[in-house]
């Protein structure tokens, strides 16, 4: 059985590689840290199409100055706040930290984590299914900065076509950080 700490094992031992230096220090400039979240899509086979859809996150790490926390509380308590840069440098830089985890996702260095996340998808569907008959059930591994999505892992395997329309683009992110992020604006 797949739990929290196979993930964070995993996510502690890619994360913390040298090849993945240029990510980090992307990541180090802007003061940004990134959650990663298991996002759980459960639709009952008896439910309307998008109604019934029932949706759970769990926050199995944070990455934050080239260290992995486990808690909102373990990572607040060393989060060094900087002074806020423009919205536009934001927007810049959430793009390239997108396209470089792309990047690192084509290079199979999450591939470990895929497996893993598949493995764990396959378990979800089957407790799933001995409590009800299922329409769908899926599991991704949601990369965050303040609550924007920069990345994604999903349970089913990605087409090529589906890691081209991972790499957001700047109105995506300036999208999302007028609607709904604490991310710093001019």
């Amino acid at each position: 059985m797949v739990n929290k700490n196979d993930f964070v094992e995993l996510v502690q031992k890619n994360f913390l590689k040298k090849d993945l230096e240029e990510l980090n220090n992307m990541i180090i400039e802007g003061n940004y840290s990134i959650e990663l979240i298991l996002k759980h899509f459960v639709q009952l086979e008896d439910s309307p199409s998008f109604l019934g859809i029932e949706e759970n996150e769990i926050l199995f790490a944070i990455i934050y100055s080239r260290k992995v926390f486990l808690t909102r509380s373990e990572f607040r308590s060393s989060f060094k706040p900087i002074a806020k840069q423009g919205k536009e440098q934001v927007i810049t830089d959430l793009v390239n930290i997108s396209k470089k985890l792309i990047f690192y996702y084509r290079l199979k260095y999450f591939s470990e984590l895929e497996n893993l996340l598949f493995k764990y998808s396959s378990e979800q569907k089957e407790i799933y299914n001995k409590l009800h008959t299922t329409r769908l059930v899926a599991v991704d591994i949601l990369f965050r900065i303040n609550g924007i999505e920069v990345f994604s892992i999903t349970g089913t395997g990605a087409t090529e076509e589906e890691i081209q329309e991972m790499g957001y683009d700047i109105k995506y992110f300036r999208e999302e950080i007028q609607a709904d992020s604490d991310l710093p604006s001019l």
